[in-house]
């Protein structure tokens, strides 16, 4: 029996993180500022008495809990009988949510993957609440850069998380010449820490093993995925101090500045990793790239297959376009230093004959068709096998670019349910927002607005409850545009709120009663070097207090929601729009949406 395991023998950190994790979304969740564990009786076959009762189960958790420091706040005790008069006993383990940060944190590849696959609402909500404990224990981890080390081939630093005096984790920052790298080297729990509390943060790591022990690595899209503020400007500290040696560019240090500021601006579907762009025209129009670039005949074949396999077809929902540039690229496997002083012995010179990128942790030497036979002579001369210590490419790049048709079958896709594409869309959204801000979000949206309306829904629309059952109907929504507490025709800006009211029967009775959510644009204030940026979300604050009533919000929001306090997201109020009565309203609310203090100081300008 595991618990009895974890009494007896010494597991690491992290095993211990996995069980209690386990055992709460099994057993128990977070309950407002709270997390609970239910425990009750050892399993027993039918029929099967055994000696050891809750007491017996109690003790041992508690033992467990003070072994690894984490014994609860408080403990209850429950005893009920059941219809057949038999005593039921349960007790409940309480703590504050915040001390279970780190268990959750060194826990987040086991909830982000449970979150991916979307099991069920109850554990989605479950997995859900337990990341968000996890991301405040990471954000709230402090960070510390070791001084620059230049003598190296690379150059390099080490960034530290620490909570107090303790270091939790650490990582290498390097600079290639071409690129950053964040390498974790060393034994598999470190590894397996290193990568949990980089996706609590947000970020994706994997752990592989080497020669040398387990690492964890990251290239500049994972570096700059990672949206913790003390992680951020200690890479750009890095950066900076790089750029003030001359040891970066000045184009190449713009560009690392702008991914640190904006972070990535790569969004995947079916496979494919595309980049995702925001530009205008010459004839002032504005337009969405979402684009992949694979060099590979091989690679551009699987993107095809994979997208069509989707059910997007070539021609109408992407295009695939191939450019000859003049160039071929020799893909280095593990030899680059060999490779690179082959090169320069033979009077090859980096810049004018050559070039090297870095492209996923692997080394690619661009050539002009000029000089690609004295590259690849010199490498085979220098004791390097074509095939297995380098491989050569042609001179095509292949454009596979995602059309409005193409973003709007994908949207199709996310509306009837399908997590990946309802992803897709929300990363793209999250990119255009984050590097170009809310023109090219609102463009997005003029994109996917046709597919918006071809399934919106009429009243009145059936309520079921949890298990199914049919106990209300929804007859009516209205809306009404309010400033300082009174309707209005219209209005826009920070004092606009958006209140929908919802008025349903019931049933059983057919009584009427409604549900309201007034919407607002709530300020949030953050801390750059520039200053503090003020931006506005829309959100909605509403107590619901029976069971019918939770029914009718989770018909409307198409989720799971609880009794008590209920905090609505952009996220609900589009769902919302799916409701003829209300869309319109709601995207004439949106369009007056408060600008950030960034864009007005980009437009005095």
């Amino acid at each position: 029996m595991p618990l009895i395991d974890g009494v007896i023998n010494r597991w690491d950190e992290r095993e211990f993180a996995l069980f209690l994790t386990s055992a709460i979304l099994g057993d128990g969740g977070k309950y407002g500022n709270y997390v609970v564990l239910t425990v009750g009786h050892f399993q027993r076959r039918r029929g099967e008495e055994l000696p050891l009762t809750l007491t017996h189960k109690a003790a041992a958790w508690l033992t467990l809990l003070a072994k690894y420091g984490y014994p609860p706040d408080r403990i209850y005790l429950t005893r009920q009988r059941d219809e057949k008069g038999v005593v039921r006993e349960w007790a409940y383990f309480v703590w504050r949510a915040d001390r279970l940060g780190r268990p959750f944190a060194l826990s987040a590849d086991l909830l982000t993957s449970l979150q991916e696959l979307r099991l069920g609402d109850n554990i989605y909500i479950k997995v859900k609440k337990m990341l968000e404990v996890a991301k405040e224990y990471a954000n709230a981890l402090e960070v510390e850069r070791d001084q620059l080390d230049t003598r190296g081939i690379w150059s390099k630093t080490k960034i530290r998380f620490k909570m107090g005096n303790k270091t939790v984790a650490h990582m290498s920052l390097y600079w290639d010449g071409e690129s950053l790298k964040a390498i974790f080297l060393g034994s598999r729990e470190n590894a397996e820490r290193v990568a949990s509390i980089i996706k609590a943060l947000g970020g994706k790591a994997e752990i592989k093993q080497r020669s040398a022990g387990w690492t964890v690595e990251l290239y500049t899209d994972g570096i700059t995925t990672i949206r913790h503020s003390g992680w951020l400007n200690a890479v750009r500290s890095f950066i900076e101090e790089l750029h003030n040696k001359r040891l970066i560019s000045d184009e190449r240090y713009e560009q690392l500045i702008k991914d640190i500021i904006a972070g990535s601006n790569t969004v995947e579907f079916a496979g494919v990793k595309f980049s995702v762009y925001y530009r205008k025209r010459e004839d002032k129009s504005d337009e969405i790239i979402v684009v992949y670039q694979p060099m590979k005949d091989t690679a551009k074949d699987a993107a095809v297959n994979s997208l069509s396999a989707r059910g997007l077809r070539e021609g109408e929902h992407y295009t695939v376009v191939t450019k000859d540039i003049g160039q071929y690229e020799i893909r280095i496997n593990g030899e680059y230093i060999k490779a690179l002083e082959a090169l320069r012995q033979r009077d090859l010179r980096e810049g004018e004959h050559f070039t090297v990128k870095e492209k996923s942790g692997e080394y690619v030497i661009r050539v002009k068709r000029g000089h690609r036979g004295a590259v690849v002579e010199a490498l085979k001369a220098a004791g390097l096998r074509e095939g297995k210590d380098f491989t050569e490419e042609g001179s095509k790049v292949y454009t596979i670019r995602i059309t409005s048709k193409g973003l709007q079958e994908i949207y199709r896709m996310a509306l009837r349910g399908d997590k990946e594409a309802e992803r897709f869309i929300r990363e793209v959204e999250d990119v255009l927002k984050r590097w170009y801000g809310q023109n090219a979000v609102e463009r997005l949206r003029d994109i996917l607005r046709p597919v918006r309306g071809e399934d919106t829904i009429d009243l009145p629309v059936p309520v079921s409850d949890k298990n199914g059952n049919v106990v209300a109907r929804i007859v009516n929504l209205k809306y009404e545009f309010i400033r300082d507490g009174n309707p209005v025709d219209h209005c826009q800006n920070v004092g606009c709120r958006l209140r929908i009211t919802a008025e349903y029967e019931t049933v059983a009775e057919g009584e009427r009663d409604q549900v309201v959510a007034e919407w607002y644009w709530k300020e949030k204030r953050l801390k750059t070097k520039q200053g503090i940026v003020t931006h506005y979300y829309e959100t909605a604050v509403l107590s619901v207090k029976d069971d019918i009533k939770v029914a009718v919000l989770k018909t409307l929001t198409g989720r799971e929601v609880e009794k008590g306090r209920v905090e609505l997201t952009a996220r609900d109020l589009e769902a919302m729009r799916r409701f003829k009565a209300i869309k319109d309203a709601i995207d004439q609310w949106r369009k007056g949406r408060p600008m950030s203090s960034q864009a007005q100081d980009s437009e005095r300008k």
